[in-house]
């Protein structure tokens, strides 16, 4: 990270503000990634869970069972392992599937699950293992299993927070927002995916029937014992690097120039809070400035034509050459 980007540079208010939303970018993004918005219930309970990954114990059935129960609409929460053929797939018309992924049998899932829980359980705690390899592992293993039938991708991201957090990869308490790269690099999300589903899926023998439902009918359960997950690794690093990088201290940035906008636009007028937050929102989704519709908004009826004016000249430089705009803010 270049030394504007470090922690030690940012103050510590700023910082522990930070902190607080990243928490909840990761969560927006990560239901995002499956074309969701969570209810504020569901993303405070997601939001809760994220506190905990590294310290409470998932890799367990019953803490799977518990982790799913608590990301997925009540009325699809599991009892146990899936026991339905699933697959990963896009509708490209009525009656017409594109399968991405086909996970094993759910007659093999027992097994297979038992293994990784192993597998897993020993991931997060050896050090022989560099922690963004033990979290690809777990991670993407479990969401090519997809033992549930609903929920493997969020869970799946999760388990990449809770192996970083229970390796220590990082300061305590600090979370990597990676779901909003994952979202804004569909392709390259999609092609680690592939490194281990396309091969996978020449080797399945599968039917369709007229309601789309799968049946696997050749074994494929030693593909899932020796899974070579090296290339995901690989990507997975990238992913990180990124995260670091640039959405980290974008964020510090965005609240720097947000704390900088409004003392200047205090100077100016003391707003609401409510309306000085939509006023530095409708500014930096419209290039710095109101535009004419938005002038009349109800909540700046008040304003003389000057004091606008002056409070988007505030905004703008406060922002000024800065990339400090995280699109969930705009």
């Amino acid at each position: 990270m270049s030394n504007r980007s470090r922690p030690s540079q940012v103050p510590p208010g700023i910082f522990q503000r930070a902190l607080r939303y990243l928490y909840a970018k990761e969560t927006r993004t990560s239901y995002a990634i499956e074309r969701e918005t969570p209810t504020h219930q569901r993303a405070e309970r997601f939001m809760a869970l994220l506190h905990r990954a590294g310290a409470d114990e998932f890799l367990t059935p019953e803490g799977l069972l518990n982790l799913q129960r608590t990301i997925v609409d009540p009325r699809f929460a599991a009892q146990g392992w899936r026991t339905l053929q699933n697959y990963v797939g896009q509708s490209l018309a009525p009656g017409v599937e594109e399968v991405h992924l086909v996970p094993p049998k759910p007659a093999d899932i027992g097994s297979l699950m038992a293994a990784w829980l192993n597998v897993g359980g020993t991931l997060c705690k050896t050090d022989d293992v560099p922690p963004v390899a033990a979290a690809a592992w777990v991670a993407w293993a479990f969401v090519f299993l997809h033992p549930f039938e609903d929920g493997n991708g969020r869970i799946h991201r999760f388990l990449i927070h809770h192996v970083l957090a229970a390796r220590r990869f990082g300061p305590p308490g600090v979370l990597l927002p990676i779901s909003a790269v994952l979202l804004n690099r569909p392709a390259d999300y999609d092609a680690s995916f592939e490194l281990f589903s396309v091969p996978l899926k020449a080797r399945s023998d599968y039917e369709l029937d007229g309601d789309l439902r799968m049946t696997l009918t050749n074994d494929t359960i030693e593909h899932f014992r020796h899974m070579d997950l090296t290339a995901v690794a690989v990507a997975l690093h990238g992913f990180l690097a990124e995260t670091i990088e640039r959405e980290v201290p974008s964020e510090l940035r965005f609240l720097h120039a947000y704390d900088a906008a409004r003392s200047a636009m205090r100077e100016i007028i003391d707003l609401p809070e409510t309306t000085a937050n939509l006023l530095v929102r409708l500014c930096l989704q419209n290039q710095g400035h109101l535009s004419k519709a938005k002038r009349g908004h109800r909540a700046f009826e008040k304003l003389t034509d000057e004091e606008i004016n002056r409070l988007e000249a505030a905004v703008a430089a406060a922002y000024a050459g800065t990339d400090a705009v995280p699109s969930e803010h705009a």
